[in-house]
Parts: structure tokens; C-alpha cells; sequence
């Protein structure tokens, strides 16, 4: 679909793009498909899309073996899809991903994510992913380059925090494809990077992931100030000094300049 038929198919469904609900709506065929390619997902494997807009990449997912839901919080646009899928395996749900249960959609089965997310609520999204049970096996996600960076990060780099230690510990983040703000409508205002996720055989489980949260939140609340001086918030002094010595870890460390591996092993040594 070009820019212009778009513009005209969204103005006749009575939709204006809301820059609060961050819809941009993806419209090249070429970055569609390759955005599409990306998943790898198995036959009749779950597929869950999050925010689909007027389905535009969703043509290019669907399948007739692949059992898919798409979850669209524009009414307007979620009643439309419901209509042009109703004779399909596709289901529609009307509902803001941000608060939705992942683990009861998914219902215990392997699963694959993938979206043209809204930029001012992926992060929210992309955590209350990272927090289910039953967490996607890939995912396959358009942010903000600057969040993209973030996300595949290493330490002792500006962009390292504390979301980049919580995704890597269960993915592998791999940043696919610089993205032109020329191939949207409305064009936004920041540059897009389609950033893709697998997740690690050895991902740790919910129970030590909420325990690896603790430790990173804690540890990034001052950046600017030692990584020991943060933990002290919630840890003895006495504890983590022995645990840092134990680890061979630098009392002078700012948060940044841990691993994801040593924050791991950090957690595990102050449960």
C-alpha cells in the first residue's frame, strides 16, 4: 500500500492517528516483509501481534496453519480488523497491551511476538513481557532507535541500565534494521530500529528474574553514584562487602560496570 492510498483508507475509516496512542502506521511493502522474515517462527506455532494498526503487517504474517491474535487498543481500528478477519484463525482483541495477561492469551503455549509497538508505551510493554511465566519465545519489535541501543547495550556504555540487564538475561537482543521515519504515516519524530529477540537456553526463571529486577532497580538508582552505595538502600554493608569480595567485584563499581552474568551472579550471592 502507498503513503497516499493509506492516508485515504485510514481517513475512511474514521480514524485521525493519535500521537498520543504513538500510532505511526508502516506502510512499505519491502520493510513490511522483511520485518516479517525476521520471526522465524515454527508452523502452527503461536503468533501474538501487538498493535497492528490497520493490519498492514499482519497481511504479511498471516498464514493458514499459524493460529494468530492481534491486539489493537484504537476501537476504531480493532472493530475494522475484527470484520476483515472474522471468517479466519485470526483473533482480534480490543484491549491495551500495556495491562493485558500474557500468560492467560498464551495459555501455557510456545508463542512468538512481534509489533510496530508505540513508542511512548514499549517499554511498559515490552516489561510486562519480560515478567510473564510464560515469556514469548522470540520477539521481533520496532522501537526508537535510541530505546534499540539501550536494549543491546553492553556495559560500561552510556546507554547500559537496568532494562538492558532484565531483557538480556532472558534474550539474546539483536538490532536487525535501521528504519527511515520516511516509511510512516505520519512520519515520526524519531528514528526506528526493528530489534530482535530470542530467547537464551539458559534464561533464568520468574523467581530469580524478579529477584535480578530488585538487585538492578536498586543498583540504578544513582547512576552517578557507586554500585555498593545504591544496594546499601536494601542490603548491610557487612553483607555486601563480603558478596563483593566473594565475587571479586570493585567496591569503587558504578552500576554500568557489571555484566548481565555478574549481576546475575550478584543476585544469586544477596538471596
Amino acid at each position: 500500500m502507498k503513503k497516499k492510498e493509506l492516508i485515504q483508507f485510514v481517513k475512511s475509516l474514521g480514524v485521525r492517528p493519535n500521537k498520543k496512542l504513538g500510532q505511526n502506521f508502516l506502510f512499505d511493502r519491502n520493510i513490511l516483509q522483511c520485518i516479517a522474515s525476521l520471526c522465524c517462527r515454527e508452523s502452527h506455532e503461536l503468533m501474538i501481534e501487538i498493535g497492528p494498526g490497520i493490519g498492514n503487517l499482519t497481511h504479511f504474517i498471516y498464514s493458514a496453519e499459524t493460529e494468530l491474535i492481534i491486539i489493537e487498543y484504537d476501537k476504531k481500528l480493532a472493530h475494522f480488523l475484527i470484520e476483515k478477519y472474522k471468517d479466519t484463525k485470526v483473533s482480534v482483541i480490543h484491549a491495551d497491551a500495556c495491562s493485558l495477561n500474557f500468560d492467560q492469551l498464551s495459555n501455557k503455549r510456545s508463542y512468538t511476538c512481534i509489533g510496530n509497538l508505540p513508542y511512548n508505551s514499549s517499554t511498559p510493554i515490552l516489561s510486562r513481557l519480560l515478567h510473564t511465566d510464560n515469556k514469548p519465545k522470540r520477539m521481533c519489535f520496532l522501537f526508537q532507535s535510541e530505546m534499540a541501543e539501550r536494549l543491546a547495550s553492553e556495559n560500561n556504555c552510556k546507554s547500559y541500565g537496568a532494562i538492558t540487564i532484565k531483557t538480556q538475561a532472558l534474550y539474546h537482543v539483536k538490532i536487525a534494521r535501521k528504519i527511515s521515519e520516511n516509511v510512516f504515516w505520519p512520519a515520526p519524530e524519531v528514528k526506528s530500529t526493528c530489534v530482535v529477540f530470542t530467547k537464551r537456553i539458559d534464561a533464568v526463571n520468574s523467581d530469580v528474574f524478579v529477584k535480578l529486577s530488585e538487585v538492578v532497580t536498586t543498583s540504578f538508582l544513582h547512576r552517578r553514584k557507586k554500585l555498593i552505595s545504591n544496594l546499601k538502600a536494601n542490603y548491610q554493608t557487612k553483607l555486601l562487602e563480603k558478596v563483593f569480595y566473594n565475587l571479586n567485584l570493585d567496591m569503587s563499581s558504578r552500576p554500568e560496570n557489571l555484566s548481565v552474568d555478574q549481576y546475575l551472579d550478584l543476585t544469586s550471592a544477596l538471596s
